[in-house]
């Protein structure tokens, strides 16, 4: 009995690579651009339970969408980016007595064990002295504390100057 030969395709001695362009998914980023990620940090509660939660904490800021990936990683999608930076500029959150962590999310964010171990947390910098407040003069005193995000309204338009207040991501032991 004879077998039967294969069939070869043009395709066979070539490895296929795709190509992604930025305006092949720029409608995606511009569609996530108002969002932030969220976990409770030592809990998985159910999505139900952490969707009402959200809705209660943050519904007045215009939520638009939250969806649940992989690891209970929620993603909250908001009508303006208003509403994404009052979320961030909230400080810190609590769900269940444990820590609700909230970070902007960016195009390039992935989801692996070391960035789900960094942590947004609000410094504050009492009598700092105006001559440092430039943007880059907080960056380079935040970046002591770990990797700078954000300034809060006050301390950008200079209209609170007891203290300045910083965003910094800080890297947390597993």
């Amino acid at each position: 009995m004879e077998e039967k030969e294969k069939k070869k395709s043009v395709w066979d001695n070539f490895d296929i690579v795709c190509e992604i362009e930025i305006e092949d998914i720029r409608s995606e980023i511009e569609y996530w651009k108002n969002t932030v990620v969220c976990y409770v940090l030592g809990a998985f509660p159910h999505f139900n339970v952490l969707n009402s939660y959200v809705q209660r904490l943050w519904g007045k800021h215009g939520i638009n969408k939250v969806s649940i990936l992989r690891n209970e990683i929620v993603l909250v999608r908001f009508d303006s980016e208003a509403g994404k930076n009052k979320v961030i500029e909230g400080g810190i959150y609590h769900f269940d007595n444990k820590p609700f962590i909230v970070k902007v999310w960016t195009a390039d964010m992935e989801f692996t064990r070391e960035q789900l171990y960094t942590m947004p947390i609000w410094i504050r910098l009492p009598g700092l002295d105006f001559k440092y407040w430039s943007p880059k003069g907080l960056s380079k005193i935040g970046s002591l504390v770990g990797k700078p995000l954000m300034v809060d309204k006050n301390t950008e338009k200079k209209t609170r100057l007891n203290f300045a207040r910083m965003l910094i991501e800080v890297e947390m032991e597993a």
